[in-house]
């Protein structure tokens, strides 16, 4: 047997690993082995927050983001600006969502904070805003979810104790989808 024939010649093909066909990729395009290529995203993003017994209104939010695989890191990255409805704008929001079903949040800009959500785990940190800085702590209910090139959704569910107030819990779930593509479109367009 020759080395063509037990598959040793084989040319390493960064793209396939990277799961994409070859009319994905743009001509001259580089593709690293380590991380897919950016996929633009619409990010539908929906919060319930209460307190004791009181609920508050429900936050919705949807926003345009990117969202890329980082294979060396075994995780997603998805990115997306905050708007007013967070209270947050002008702050970038960078989420990898881990194989493991962990989640490192970073804020950057007018609010700046780290979070890590590992189910069952307590994180401490700092939150700086223009205003002045708070310490809080989180404790982790909830992280699982499923990210792919086709998108997918995170869900959690944590409590937070900020400045020594009382705990608030929260509910959080993600939508991610590749723009383009509008849910139950494909059943609307459907002949009857």
């Amino acid at each position: 047997m020759n080395a063509l024939s037990q598959g040793l010649g084989k040319m390493p093909n960064p793209a396939a690993e990277a799961g994409l066909t070859a009319e994905e990729i743009l001509p001259g395009q580089l593709v690293r082995k380590k991380d897919s290529i950016p996929i633009d995203v619409q990010v539908t993003l929906t919060q319930e927050q209460w307190q004791g017994t009181e609920k508050s209104e429900p936050l919705h939010m949807i926003c345009h983001g990117r969202l890329q695989r980082d294979k060396s890191k075994a995780c997603w990255k998805l990115s997306y600006m905050e708007t007013e409805a967070t209270g947050m704008q002008g702050t970038r929001t960078e989420i990898r969502f881990f194989d493991d079903q962990s989640l490192r949040l970073n804020r950057v800009g007018e609010v700046r904070m780290q979070l890590q959500f590992r189910q069952g785990g307590r994180f401490v940190s700092t939150m700086s805003t223009p205003f002045g800085s708070m310490n809080f702590s989180l404790i982790t209910n909830t992280v699982e979810g499923k990210l792919s090139a086709k998108g997918g959704k995170i869900s959690l569910a944590y409590s937070l104790n900020m400045g020594g107030r009382e705990a608030s819990s929260t509910c959080l779930q993600l939508l991610v989808e590749p723009l383009g593509k509008t849910p139950g479109k494909a059943e609307k367009e459907k002949p009857s």
